[in-house]
């Protein structure tokens, strides 16, 4: 596989619309990141990149396999070998950089990079045409010149005919027809490839009751879709289910020399990792900031105060009195010793995708039902940047097998060939689980935690969610449930390689507390931390057990989540200019306002002003103008003077100097603002103009009342 990058530069005025609502008075808004910067997203262009590769093959009918290869085929369980990242603007790790160390908002970033065009519909027939009222629309469009770069990962023997077809690509965003979209497209060959090879960080084994783990992280480099476990549409899920590890080692067990086979479910290794439950891929939450412990689902039996949001009870352990009625949501790990809990949650984002009619000179999805309409559609996806923490479990031979599988990025969840699912992923050395033994005697009060979904099943194998049934997964024989603080959820899932959706069963959805007391049985010891149930090789069926504590009063916390670093260096200084420039208009404005209102000039005298200020290009020019003895009378050429610097002089040189000055102060609120001494000259010169003429429209006015 060739880890490649294809290069996109806009040669006119682009909309890559984001599909999303706009405020501000902008009807059609362009994709853009966290940041404000300007992004293509990939989907858009893998779109036409397949479009032009369609028109090729059917051109040229040896490139039919290729074609295939590299976009995959309708009703095909295996995608297409092409993977492609959302375009990303060449210099985008240093801006980005720059705009975190400066503090710069994402709506002073967009402005900088994209600007606004209007236009309205026109209606009548032939030569006779107006235009049609209520029409007007408002675009915002990324500016011509910018360049993209998006990662392509694709077969080494596709290479020639996926340049092939970037050079087709002519156009993107709407208004292609209307002089809006025109882009180079060219996949970079001649580039060293991308970045590969095994994961990163400390592969370390643990020990947990027999077995060993190991944690690994999940960093974000790109939105992940993680469909709805029971079933729903529209949404994702707040962590990420081990089910999409599972599947990810799973796919690279097949792909790896000497391991692959027609039938991988009848390998006995391959069974034991993935089938049988030999590896456990517990499921990723959210990390706690600067490093710390996984943030697992909040648990149901914690109410937090309706009057302070600091403190919460424990109702597993004491009664909650009627102020304490909220339950906590999200994610939350707890301190012991100081009775505090963290508490965290996600972040999601929103993306809109538009699937073209079949008939390309439409343009746009129509009203017509059918599917060759076209389709407008949105995704949830858990945005990038995050951090997300899990564990997999297993005996010291599988884990090292696993480690050998392991890749520095990692493609999970849906849509993941085209802008969504990148992770990088890496081993990360934390001493999480634990790994002792709780004695349970009669009369023995202690809880069962939920770090997950648990499925359950009774004596005659039929899944049935009833919290009394874990005493028996557990071993114990004399346990009953004295408090619960539970819910249920549907548990289901897709087979991609079969394409059929997975059984849906009922079961105790994670964060979910049951209390249990020991009335007969003896003394019995059971694990701090196990793995019961159904699909525990999924990350199903993980709980914590522990006696119940003293107390329950608890303190909340807002815990700081991990998030990904910002690759690349600053120093490019960029957009500091721009947005000074950005705010040299209302800086002036404010200069004019608080300019002192002349009274000893009138109309003519500015009117001239005026004049010479629409035909003069530097200080100089002006000076000249304003020194030159061809004044109806001295004094109106003094009142000027005294106008335009607060003071006169008969000296052309002396006079251009003063002007600068003024202008200096007037304009520059730093000297690093001008570029070149040249550069510098124009623009000091051109906003110096500016000042003067909007003063001259002030005090006209002033004077003609």
């Amino acid at each position: 596989m060739k880890n490649k990058k294809i290069e996109l530069r806009l040669r006119s005025d682009t909309c890559v619309a984001s599909g999303l609502g706009a405020f501000g008075g902008v009807d059609t808004d362009i994709a853009v990141d966290e940041f404000g910067l300007p992004v293509i997203p990939a989907k858009r262009l893998k779109g036409l990149l397949r479009e032009a590769g369609l028109d090729i093959a059917s051109l040229l009918p040896e490139w039919a396999d290729t074609f295939y290869r590299l976009y995959g085929k309708p009703g095909a369980s295996d995608s297409g070998g092409l993977i492609l990242s959302s375009g990303e603007l060449v210099d985008a790790d240093a801006l980005k950089k720059e705009i975190k160390n400066r503090d710069y908002t994402p709506a002073q970033v967009t402005e900088i990079f994209t600007s606004l065009r209007t236009g309205t519909a026109m209606t009548g027939e032939g030569l006779i045409r107006k235009t049609d009222d209520n029409t007007l629309r408002v675009t915002r469009v990324a500016e011509s010149g910018l360049t993209f770069s998006f990662d392509a990962l694709f077969p080494d023997d596709c290479a020639e005919f996926l340049a092939k077809c970037c050079q087709a690509v002519r156009g993107i965003g709407s208004g292609r027809t209307r002089g809006f979209g025109e882009v180079e497209c060219k996949l970079d060959l001649a580039g060293a490839d991308g970045p590969a090879g095994a994961a990163g960080g400390e592969f370390k084994l643990n020990e947990l009751n027999g077995s060993k783990f190991v944690h690994y992280t999940l960093t974000l480099a790109s939105p992940v879709i993680v469909s709805l476990l029971n079933g729903g549409s529209g949404g994702t899920e707040d962590y990420i289910p081990g089910s999409l590890l599972l599947g990810a080692f799973a796919a690279a067990w097949r792909k790896t020399p000497g391991r692959a086979c027609p039938a991988p479910h009848k390998d006995p290794e391959f069974r034991r990792l993935f089938l049988d439950g030999g590896v456990k891929f517990l499921a990723a939450y959210p990390q706690k900031k600067d490093g710390g412990p996984i943030l697992y689902p909040a648990a149901r039996s914690i109410r937090r105060s309706k009057d302070d949001a600091s403190r919460a009870i424990d109702a597993s352990v004491a009664a909650a009195p009627d102020e304490y009625a909220k339950t906590l949501g999200g994610f939350a790990a707890a301190d012991g010793e100081d009775q505090l809990m963290h508490l965290g949650g996600v972040k999601k984002s929103v993306f809109a995708h538009h699937a073209r009619p079949a008939d390309k000179a439409a343009g746009h999805a129509t009203k017509d039902a059918s599917q060759a309409a076209g389709s407008f559609y949105r995704y949830e996806a858990l945005a990038a940047g995050q951090v997300f923490m899990g564990t997999i479990v297993g005996s010291e031979s599988d884990l090292e097998i696993i480690r050998e599988l392991a890749p520095a990025t990692i493609r999970l969840g849906g849509s993941r060939t085209a802008q969504y699912g990148g992770a990088d992923f890496s081993w990360f050395q934390y001493p999480r689980l634990q790994n002792r033994m709780i004695t349970i005697e009669d009369g023995d009060l202690f809880r069962v935690t939920l770090r997950s979904p648990l499925i359950l099943t009774d004596a005659f194998g039929g899944v049935r969610p009833d919290p009394a049934l874990i005493p028996g997964a557990l071993g114990l024989r004399g346990a009953v449930v004295r408090k619960m603080f539970c819910s249920a959820a549907w548990v289901g899932g897709y087979n991609s390689k079969w394409l059929l959706p997975r059984t849906q069963e009922t079961a105790l959805a994670g964060g979910g507390v049951i209390v249990f007391r020991q009335e007969s049985g003896g003394k019995e010891i059971i694990p701090a931390e196990a793995f019961i149930g159904l699909r525990t090789g999924e990350g199903f069926g993980h709980i914590a057990v522990e006696k119940l504590p003293a107390g329950g009063d608890l303190r909340i916390q807002r815990a700081g989540q991990a998030a990904a670093e910002i690759r690349g260096g600053g120093g490019l200084n960029k957009l500091e200019k721009k947005i000074k420039l950005l705010n040299i208009p209302a800086h002036i404005q404010r200069q004019v306002n608080r300019a002192e209102k002349t009274r000893i000039t009138n109309n003519s005298q500015l009117g001239r002003l005026q004049t010479y200020l629409s035909t003069t290009h530097s200080f100089a020019e002006l000076a000249g103008m304003l020194s030159a003895g061809n004044w109806k009378q001295q004094d109106d050429r003094e009142k000027i003077q005294i106008f335009c610097v607060g003071e006169k002089t008969g000296d052309a040189a002396e006079l251009a100097r003063k002007l600068r000055q003024k202008a200096e102060k007037v304009v520059l609120s730093s000297p690093d603002l001008l570029a070149n001494e040249e550069e510098g000259e124009r623009k000091l010169f051109h906003w110096y103009k500016r000042y003067l003429l909007l003063r001259i429209r002030r005090d006209r006015k002033e004077t003609a009342v």
